[in-house]
C-alpha cells in the first residue's frame, strides 16, 4: 500500500513565510556606497522591531575621512543609531566601515519604515555632504 502523501489543502493553510532579511543599496555616488541588510529578531515578541546593519564601501582611490552617517526617522519610528566602526573608509574598500540601526515602528502593518540619511566626509581635503530618502523597504519591515 502506497504512503499517505499530504493534502494540497494542509499546504494552503501553512502561515505566509515573511521573508527574515532583506538586502538594498540605500545610497550610491561619487564612488560611496551603502548597502543596508535589514533582518527582523528571531523569535521577537515585537514584530515591530527591524535591525539594520549598515556597511560603506568606498570605490576611490583616496580615503574618505571624518566619515559620519546620520539617519532621521518620521515620529511613528524609534530609532537607536550606534556609532560607525571608524571615521575613516579606506581607499577601495568594501564594507570596511559598519554602523548599526536599531528601529521600532510603531505603526507596523500601517506605515513602512522610511528614512532620511544625511551624510558627511572629507575626500582629498575638501568637504561632502550628501542626503538621501529610503523609501523602498518593504511593509514586512
Amino acid at each position: 500500500q502506497p504512503a499517505a502523501m499530504p493534502s494540497m489543502g494542509a499546504a494552503a493553510a501553512a502561515p505566509v513565510v515573511v521573508p527574515s532579511n532583506l538586502n538594498l543599496v540605500a545610497f550610491d555616488k561619487g564612488g560611496l556606497k551603502v548597502q543596508f541588510e535589514l533582518s527582523k529578531p528571531q523569535g521577537a515578541a515585537n514584530v515591530s522591531m527591524t535591525l539594520v546593519n549598515v556597511s560603506f564601501s568606498n570605490a576611490n582611490p583616496s580615503p574618505l575621512n571624518a566619515f559620519v552617517f546620520q539617519v532621521a526617522v518620521p515620529k511613528y519610528i524609534k530609532l537607536q543609531l550606534s556609532a560607525a566602526s571608524a571615521p575613516t573608509l579606506p581607499p577601495n574598500s568594501t564594507g570596511a566601515v559598519t554602523q548599526q540601526i536599531r528601529l521600532q515602528n510603531t505603526l507596523q502593518g500601517q506605515k513602512a519604515i522610511v528614512m532620511r540619511v544625511k551624510i558627511d566626509y572629507e575626500q582629498d581635503g575638501r568637504a561632502v555632504s550628501e542626503q538621501a530618502e529610503i523609501a523602498n523597504i518593504p511593509p514586512t519591515f
